[in-house]
């Protein structure tokens, strides 16, 4: 009979281990509830409370709360992660948080300020990549009924978390202009971890230490294992489960775990876990599990590794193990060992390299452009060229680091062999297979690009293998070099990339060797392939120094890549046809100003609806004369012109100092708009100059009068006044 693992480690824990025997956790609890109570009324300070509905959620809050005086689990050491930031209706804020090792449980917890009309947003966590609303391991969702989560995140691993806050609605649906649902949503964030002293303890009670398990190794599949260290334990009523740890550094083709009882009648239950934080948690997922004595990971991940065995039941039978394993006094005294299989078969049809090539990073330090930060490319020193069989295997491994994760990373590959003749496979952290895969890319997926070097062309000659590639002699046995780009990796996978280039057969009988060089190239908004073609990408950078790309989705698009329509295809065309007429509402201001001699301003406002048709036939996707950044630039300085032309006109300023204001003015907004043309800080600053501007000159204006009167001021002001009523 087979006993699950999970199963049992739900009832093996001691009476110590549990919350209601613990006084931390009762005082955790307890401090929990006043942080966040404070905290939830600092929110409502924001937007008061004005529903019955919201009473109740408070209610429910602190009713939430005082169950964790039950459930909280005690520490040795706690700490508290607080972020407080804020998310428009449809766009994403990205974090990171780390898990240390020692650390067995974190906590999160997410308020909001009052919803509102908008759509409640939503908190996404992944490990080691992106979170995004279709790619994630977590996600916690609020509600109008309930605009908090406090929860534990599941299946715990020590690592990198990447975090993500989503207003709810799809990115660039929300077209108002900052009115109603853009607004930001203002949300507090907590992250609370558990951790013990010790950072090799494990467990709730910190008081199971994993037994370190020395290496066995098997070099080559026909060799045996060398070495006699095995990793000895006992398990009993009291010390259950027993755990055993030991780390693999590098990859290997099989993992082998053995578990030698002394009694075979004895019966227990055992598991194997990669990276746990607390593998006695009732949420940590096996990575192997047998009802056998022998696990055998197939091209296991490196990382640390955790074997837990415990009994499949209790039994007064079994005594208590002794301090010295070497007296088998009592309890199941057992035996874990370990071993990898350095090399795999290449008979078992799956992907065996003889050999990994690592990947150069080149970085460009001397021609720094928007995201020349994560703008890397990583390539080989020179091509290979094996036998065109199928056993003939390229393989490459190369260090994508933390830094590369909101980027795109485009595989590019130059091969002789036929375009339809080949696959590529990536895994990280561990070597591929033709099913174990992070990333796969067929020879159809490929893009051809041109051949030739360039500034800006990814087959540059300052890629060694690519130009040693290009520059071989035809031959009968390599047909001519095929350059090829894939669809881009948004937000990659970080750690050891292993990557394999696998060929299937000859394009042609005589073909007896192939040639391939590869490069992969990090872009955090990539030339091509990008957006969809329905709008611009735009380099940002998180509070924390994150870079990533993000897309700015031309009218009538959304969704993350700006592949969805938000409006149906007839309202699109409707709107935008609106939109394009919509700027010959200015030349009734152009055709006044030029009958009264205003032709400065009938110029420039006949200028702006220009502009503005041909900004918006790019904001479309209909046509772009420029780049669409320059565009937008433009618009909005000539939108803000248009506004300072009339009010100075309206101060009545006289010819020559208008059309010394109108200069300045001008060359003024241009500089102000080339950053940040949408900012809102831009139209603070014109309504600052618009104000003082007027003031001065009317102030200027009254003061003349007033002395070529000879009045007080108190007589000027009642004849401004009289004046005024008729």
């Amino acid at each position: 009979m087979s006993v699950s693992w999970k199963k049992v480690t739900r009832c093996v824990f001691s009476p110590g281990e549990t919350p209601a025997g613990s006084v931390a956790g009762r005082w955790d609890a307890i401090f929990l509830l006043l942080q966040y109570s404070i905290v939830f009324a600092m929110a409502r300070l924001v937007r008061p409370i004005t529903t019955i509905g919201a009473c109740w959620s408070f209610v429910a809050l602190v009713t939430m709360l005082v169950a964790t005086t039950i459930t909280a689990a005690p520490a040795d050491k706690k700490w508290i992660t607080h972020f407080y930031g804020r998310v428009k209706a449809d766009s994403y804020e990205y974090f990171v948080v780390d898990v240390p090792r020692g650390v067995f449980a974190v906590d999160v917890s997410l308020l909001l300020s009052d919803l509102g009309a908008r759509v409640p947003p939503t908190l996404f966590l992944q490990k080691d990549r992106f979170a995004t609303e279709t790619s994630f391991e977590m996600a916690f969702n609020t509600s109008h009924q309930q605009p908090y989560v406090m929860a534990s995140l599941t299946n715990l691993e020590h690592g990198r978390y990447y975090a993500m806050v989503w207003g709810g609605n799809v990115h660039g649906s929300v077209n108002n202009f900052g009115v109603g649902p853009s607004t930001n949503m203002w949300w507090y964030l907590d992250f609370t971890f558990r951790s013990c002293h010790v950072v090799d303890m494990l467990g709730s009670s910190c008081a199971t230490a994993p037994v370190p398990l020395p290496r066995r190794r098997i070099h080559s599949p026909q060799q045996q294992a060398t070495g006699s260290s095995d990793g000895r334990g006992c398990v009993d009523t009291v010390s259950n489960p027993s755990l055993f740890s030991f780390e693999l550094v590098q990859p290997a083709a099989y993992l082998d775990v053995t578990l030698d009882v002394d009694d075979p009648s004895n019966v227990v239950v055992w598991g194997l876990y990669l990276n746990a934080a607390n593998p006695m948690a009732s949420d940590a997922v096996q990575n192997a599990t047998s009802a056998t004595r022998t696990l055998r990971v197939m091209r296991p991940l490196v990382g640390r590794w955790i074997v837990g065995v415990a009994l499949q039941r209790h039994s007064a039978a079994v005594g208590k193990c002794n301090d010295d394993l070497s007296e088998n006094t009592g309890g199941i005294p057992l035996t874990v060992t370990w071993s990898t299989t350095e090399e795999c078969d290449s008979f078992e049809n799956e992907l065996c390299p003889a050999s990994w090539t690592p990947l150069n990073q080149l970085r460009d330090a001397a021609n720094p452009v928007d995201d020349y930060i994560v703008d890397a490319a990583f390539s080989a020193s020179q091509p290979s060229k094996p036998n065109m069989t199928h056993t003939a295997l390229v393989a490459y491994d190369v260090q994508v680091d933390p830094m590369y994760a909101g980027t795109s990373v485009v595989v590019h590959l130059a091969t002789t062999a036929h375009v339809a003749n080949f696959s590529v496979f990536i895994r990280v952290d561990g070597w591929p297979t033709a099913s174990l895969f992070d990333y796969s890319f067929d020879a159809s997926q490929g893009r051809p690009i041109g051949t030739l070097g360039s500034a800006t062309d990814p087959i540059d000659p300052s890629v060694q293998s690519f130009e040693a590639l290009r520059q071989q002699p035809n031959s009968t046995t390599m047909t001519a070099p095929s350059f090829l780009e894939f669809p881009p990796i948004v937000f990659p996978k970080i750690g050891h990339w292993y990557i394999i280039v696998a060929p299937t057969v000859p394009s042609t009988p005589s073909q007896r060797e192939w040639g391939v060089a590869i490069q992969l190239q990090t872009n955090a908004c990539p030339p091509r392939n990008v957006c969809s073609n329905h709008g611009t990408c735009l380099v940002k950078t998180s509070y924390q120094g994150i870079v990533y790309g993000e897309c700015q989705c031309a009218y009538g698009y959304g969704g993350r890549d700006c592949s969805s329509l938000v409006y149906t295809p007839r309202e699109r065309s409707g709107r935008t046809w609106l939109l394009l007429l919509s700027n010959a509402a200015i030349l009734p201001a152009a055709i006044l100003s030029w009958m009264r001699r205003l032709y400065v301003e009938a110029v420039l406002f006949v200028a702006l609806g220009v502009i503005s048709g041909v900004y918006h036939a790019c904001d479309l996707n209909l046509y772009c004369m420029f780049p669409y950044a320059f565009l937008q630039s433009m618009d909005f300085t000539f939108t803000f012109n248009a506004i300072m032309l009339g009010f100075i006109h309206l101060s009545g300023a006289f010819k020559h100092a208008k059309a010394g204001m109108q200069v300045f003015v001008l060359v003024a907004l241009v500089f102000m708009t080339t950053y940040n043309a949408t900012s809102m800080k831009n139209w603070i600053v014109l309504g600052g100059v618009i104000t003082v501007q007027f003031v001065a000159t009317w102030s200027y204006y009254l003061t003349m009068a007033r002395h070529r009167l000879h009045l007080t001021m108190f007589q000027y002001a009642a004849a401004a006044a009289v004046a005024g009523m008729f």
